[in-house]
């Protein structure tokens, strides 16, 4: 059996399809069934602006600085940025190779940010990327760039 072979000797990260659309990933120290559409990259940039913003390729819902919530989906996540740290148009897009954030005076790597969190390497692609024009803002439960924690812009997201 494939299942049984795989256990032992996966790496993480390592995967094998099953069948009817279904994979098993090996991640940091269990294994995740995953639909196999799921693991499919995703690629999205919108401009956000103020009010309801869909982010189709995330599946999230943005609130910019609005108070009408979607009935239907839940929030999971308030931010609330500083006006002044923001520089040109807020946009929300897809996680890109050599993305880095400014933290704690330091340039960190998303991706080694979103793999210290624990965050499932099928998710990372759906998470929206908040910039402006100077870089990285901030990441849905995972970073926020230096400076940029203020009370002027309130940021919701929904799934």
């Amino acid at each position: 059996n494939a299942c049984v072979d795989f256990i032992p000797r996966s790496k993480c990260g390592e995967l094998i399809n099953l069948c009817k659309g279904i994979s098993l990933k090996r991640e940091s120290d269990h294994l995740v069934f995953i639909k196999t559409t799921d693991l499919d990259s995703v690629d999205f940039e919108c401009a956000l602006s103020k009010g309801v913003n869909e982010i189709a390729g995330a599946s999230v819902v943005i609130l910019y600085d609005c108070d009408h919530a979607p009935s239907d989906k839940e929030c999971y996540l308030s931010l609330t940025l500083s006006q002044d740290a923001i520089n040109g148009n807020l946009i929300a897009r897809s996680r890109r190779d050599g993305d880095v954030i400014l933290q704690g005076k330091m340039t960190k790597k998303v991706k080694k940010l979103m793999c210290e969190r624990k965050i499932p390497s099928h998710l990372r692609a759906k998470i929206p990327i908040i910039c402006d024009d100077n870089g990285i803002v901030a990441i849905p439960e995972v970073a926020l760039r230096d400076g940029a924690k203020g009370k002027d812009i309130r940021l919701d997201f929904y799934r």
